[in-house]
Formats: structure tokens, sequence, C-alpha cells
């Protein structure tokens, strides 16, 4: 009994966010992001590898916009990759925030 509670007690959850400054920039790593999950971007596409765990999900967020009269919110995509170490992820338009939930030990 003991030993589980030792084993469940070593794996922790945490989060890789990277965000864009404005519509078209590239993503920015926030709080060490870079130290948990590494990404390459391309125009369309964002390869990414986990560098301390199994991610468990990936969270795309886009920019929020207006039709002149009603401000839209920017669409949200929430994945579960088919491999926690490394993914693709194909957008339209460069996103507003990437957010990797990553689960280590």
């Amino acid at each position: 009994m003991a030993a589980a509670f030792v084993v469940a007690a070593a794996s922790f959850a945490v989060t890789a966010e990277y965000t864009a400054r404005a519509p078209g920039e590239r993503l920015q790593p926030r709080a060490g992001a870079a130290d948990v999950v590494s990404i390459l971007q391309g125009q369309q596409h964002i390869l990414w590898t986990s560098l301390t765990g199994t991610v468990t999900s990936v969270a795309v967020r886009g920019w929020p916009v207006g039709n002149g009269e009603v401000e839209l919110g920017g669409a949200v995509a929430i994945t579960r990759p088919d491999s926690g170490e490394a993914g693709i992820i194909d957008f339209g338009e460069q996103p507003m925030s990437v957010i990797f939930a990553v689960e280590n030990g």
C-alpha cells in the first residue's frame, strides 16, 4: 500500500503554454513551456515533441474575430493525441495559443 502511494505521488500534471502577441505572429513559450514541450512552427502546421512526460491533451485557441457588429469568440479545439510523445497540429491560420497538458511520472 505504501509503495502505491509513493508511485502515485511521483506523477503530476503540468501545462506548457505557447502564445502569440498578435494575429499572424509566431507562438512564444510562456513560463518555461519550452522545457516541457518543444515546437517547430510551419505555415500551417506545428510539430511538437514532449520533453518531460506524456501529453494527454492539446488545446488550440484561435483569434477572436468580429463581423462589424458582434464580436465572435475564437475557436477552441481540444484533442487527445494518439501518441503522448510527439504530434502534429494542423491549422488554417496561426493560432492565438496552444496549451499542452503533460503528465509526468
